[in-house]
């Protein structure tokens, strides 16, 4: 008799209990800490001008946010996501930016600028892999003794896509719409964007799915990754009277080619890659593009590099590789009013030490140095002294 009631007791629990498994899966949130880089198109508009104020079109990989809102180009690139709830998460984007001539620049006697735009917003899981968000942003900027802030609200919806256990990928609409400030107008963005996230706390799936922890690489070793960069960058304009100071997250590549600002100050590339080879060797190809339309005028900008590198010892490495700018533009817009395109060449340099940054992402800090060669259609070779931090996403 003992023995039956132990086993109907049994029983009832194996009956009342749900598996381990699947409790774990009820009760997963939708979302984990992240952080994401992203990119595409967005059209910009001033407001209530009827149609006196022509669109400005923007395609930027990744976003370049740098130099709004005083000249609002584009769309925030880098956003963090932190969990709220089950289906709920609070997500902030940010991009900021200092600009700092030291010579003259188009008779304006020098130039300086700090702008930087932050968005605060909740993300709500409709289901597992769409979502809805709103929320509100922030612009400041500050040149010539002045400065603004500017007040507007966000709305998106997207659709997210878990590329393996440690990447994230997703598609987006966005609306921005800012309201008139003391020195600045109001505008409208709509956005079409792309981003990769990777999570930033150590994965908390089942022991069932993942009886063993991936064990960390070798010493020395490389792991494919996908990167973003951002830091302080001083640009020499070589034979000139002009030098260039930024400090910018991200870092704006060739952004300021295809923006209003219309100058040619490239930077190391925003995006970077890394593709072990074998050994000690890695390939890295880095990239950013950036592209303006307005009024019958478009101007594409690209920043292509690559290069080898090779890990010295204990999380050091070195590096070196080619560039190139290439900028495409309206028929009419460089000095040999028959070329459409023009391509400058480049070396770079670069040393720098790896660590392990937060849950699944790694990070670098690096010393960089970029040449490009004189251009007749674009002035003065420069070269350019960078101070990087990167957070790279594995591939997997």
């Amino acid at each position: 008799m003992s023995k039956l009631v132990a086993v109907a007791a049994l029983t009832a629990l194996g009956i009342g209990a749900p598996p381990p498994a699947a409790s774990a899966q009820r009760s997963q949130r939708s979302w984990s800490p992240e952080l994401g880089v992203q990119g595409g198109f967005s059209r910009f508009k001033l407001a209530g001008t009827g149609g006196l104020s022509k669109p400005v079109d923007f395609f930027d990989v990744p976003g370049f946010g740098g130099l709004g809102p005083a000249i609002p180009a584009g769309i925030t690139a880098l956003y963090a996501i932190v969990p709220a709830a089950r289906q709920l998460a609070l997500e902030v984007s940010f991009t900021t930016a200092q600009l700092s001539v030291a010579r003259p620049f188009l008779g304006l006697g020098g130039l300086g600028i700090t702008v930087a735009s932050t968005g605060l917003r909740g993300d709500y899981a409709i289901t597992p892999n769409i979502y809805a968000a709103a929320g509100g942003t922030l612009g400041f900027v500050e040149t010539s003794g002045q400065h603004e802030t500017q007040l507007g609200v966000e709305a998106a919806a997207g659709y997210r896509l878990h590329l393996g256990p440690r990447l994230v990928s997703r598609l987006e609409v966005n609306w921005q719409s800012v309201k008139r400030a003391k020195l600045l107008p109001p505008w409208n963005t709509y956005a079409v964007l792309f981003g990769l996230s990777s999570p930033v706390a150590p994965s908390s799936a089942p022991a069932a799915t993942s009886p063993t922890p991936p064990s960390p690489p070798a010493p020395g070793r490389w792991q494919p990754a996908i990167g973003v960069a951002g830091g302080y960058s001083r640009i020499h304009l070589v034979g000139g009277n002009q030098d260039v100071t930024i400090m910018s997250f991200p870092i704006w590549g060739t952004g300021p080619t295809a923006s209003p600002l219309g100058a040619v100050w490239p930077t190391p590339p925003t995006l970077y890659a890394l593709v072990p080879v074998g050994g000690r060797l890695a390939v890295e190809p880095g990239i950013d593009f950036h592209r303006i339309q307005t009024g019958g005028i478009t101007v594409f900008s690209g920043n292509i590099a690559g290069r080898v590198d090779y890990a010295v010892s204990s999380g050091w490495y070195a590096g070196g590789g080619l560039n190139l700018h290439v900028i495409k533009a309206t028929k009419g817009t460089f000095s040999d009013t028959s070329k459409t395109t023009v391509i400058v060449p480049g070396v770079n340099v670069g040393w720098g030490y790896r660590f392990h940054f937060s849950g699944e992402l790694g990070g670098r800090v690096e010393i960089n140095y970029t040449m490009f060669k004189d251009n007749s259609d674009l002035g003065q070779a420069t070269n350019t002294v960078g101070l990087m931090l990167g957070a790279a996403l594995p591939l997997k």
